[in-house]
């Protein structure tokens, strides 16, 4: 019999992580939800680099989503143009008139209140300002 003792297996050596693993941490960086899904799922590596990898993943999806909602939000701000100083004291408008003949001077002259009203009323209404009573 022999005196010395022969092991029957080796231990193996130890190698990098497969394709498999590589492809996984890969996708947890670049597509977290799914990287997450395949380490926890099926992926063989010890629990700490589980736990550096899940902790990486979550690290990039919210830096993700951070971003995605701040350009969406950037994209949705209407600019308000700020109101300058507002003169509500407007001067009249002026109506030049012409001499009236004595003659004609009644009927001209109600004529000319009336247009006189109407011009008001429109440069008035072109300058933003509406009339309490449009019709008088």
């Amino acid at each position: 019999m022999r005196e010395e003792y022969v092991p029957n297996l080796k231990v193996p050596g130890k190698k990098g992580p497969s394709h498999k693993m590589w492809l996984t941490a890969l996708l947890c960086l670049a597509l977290p939800p799914v990287g997450l899904v395949l380490l926890w799922g099926g992926a063989r590596c010890p629990l700490r680099g589980k736990l550096w990898l899940t902790a990486l993943s979550v690290a990039v999806m919210v830096t993700a989503m951070t971003l995605v909602l701040e350009w969406q939000n950037q994209s949705a701000y209407t600019v308000v143009p700020q109101p300058t100083g507002y003169n509500l004291a407007q001067p009249a408008a002026t109506v030049q008139t012409t001499p009236v003949p004595a003659q004609n001077q009644a009927g001209e002259a109600a004529q000319s209140q009336a247009q006189t009203g109407e011009a008001e009323q429109q440069t008035a209404v072109m300058d933003g300002v509406i009339p309490a009573n449009p019709l008088g």
